[in-house]
């Protein structure tokens, strides 16, 4: 038996870049709803954020956060994944977290800025406002993203030289900075690749004898670890340039960004799919 798992970007991949709408995709989406198929959100997002749009989304299923900082899933998700049986929509929430929490990491971040004299500023220095303004959310929605567990944005305003001294310098706290969509990431010394691969030894822990077949779509450079850790990559074009080139991995590309994109690469594959399943038979 095949079941197929899709992990999926948000920002320029499954919602639109400018206004973050998914309306685009929602024939793909509700076809998913109705096989059942796990979608698995990985974002830059925070998992207060990402609590809200599961319940957009009619999402059942776990979802990486704040660039595979943590992964959230329902109380006894993996429990029913192993009897068959779904999740209630309003199931309780459980975290797994892979690094250390928030308040240390901005320790760190502020004590290099200042001893180093780095130019930037992250949503720890926003005030609601400022995150709204920086990332075209309303107020609501950018308090949800300063409300964070395990990883920081920051808007450079440096050189390129101390970008990369400042890469260095957070190394030895097990500290790294990665590219986002908006802005650059600083995450404990993980993926959203790692948190793919946690979640799908998971499902097969769950599943024995079940043939996992996984799909990744996503458009950025911080996308990339999670891409190469399933059966096929979809890419779809960057609406920050970024050149995301997966390798060791089937790999589909996109002309169209974003919902629309994404609704199309959906379709194309379950139309091979079902046409490989008919050719098998």
């Amino acid at each position: 038996m095949q079941q197929i798992l899709i992990f999926t970007d948000l920002d320029g991949t499954l919602l639109d870049h400018h206004d973050y709408s998914f309306t685009a995709a929602q024939p793909s989406l509700e076809q998913i709803r109705r096989q059942d198929i796990p979608l698995i959100l990985s974002s830059s997002k925070t998992a207060a954020e990402l609590r809200v749009l599961r319940r957009r989304l009619e999402s059942r299923h776990p979802c990486i956060v704040e660039n595979g900082a943590a992964i959230l899933f329902p109380e006894n998700y993996f429990k029913r994944v192993s009897s068959g049986s779904s999740s209630p929509p309003d199931e309780k929430l459980s975290a797994y977290f892979f690094g250390s929490g928030y308040a240390d990491l901005i320790d760190i971040v502020h004590q290099l800025r200042a001893k180093h004299r780095y130019r930037f500023t992250g949503f720890a220095d926003f005030s609601v406002a400022e995150v709204a303004e920086a990332t075209g959310l309303d107020q609501d929605s950018a308090l949800l993203a300063k409300t964070r567990d395990g990883s920081e944005p920051i808007r450079w305003e440096d050189n390129l030289e101390a970008l990369d001294r400042f890469r260095r310098d957070l190394a030895p706290h097990q500290l790294q900075l990665i590219k986002g969509g908006r802005f650059y990431h600083i995450l404990p010394m993980v993926d959203k690749g790692e948190a793919v691969s946690w979640l799908i030894s998971r499902y097969r822990q769950c599943s024995p004898g079940t043939d996992f077949f996984t799909i990744a779509l996503g458009d950025g450079l911080n996308d990339l670890p999670m891409l190469e850790k399933v059966d096929l990559a979809v890419v779809l074009p960057s609406a920050c340039g970024d050149l995301v080139e997966p390798t060791g991995v089937r790999t589909m590309r996109m002309n169209e960004p974003g919902p629309i994109g994404w609704n199309r690469a959906i379709n194309e594959v379950f139309n091979e799919l079902q046409t490989e399943g008919e050719e098998n038979e």
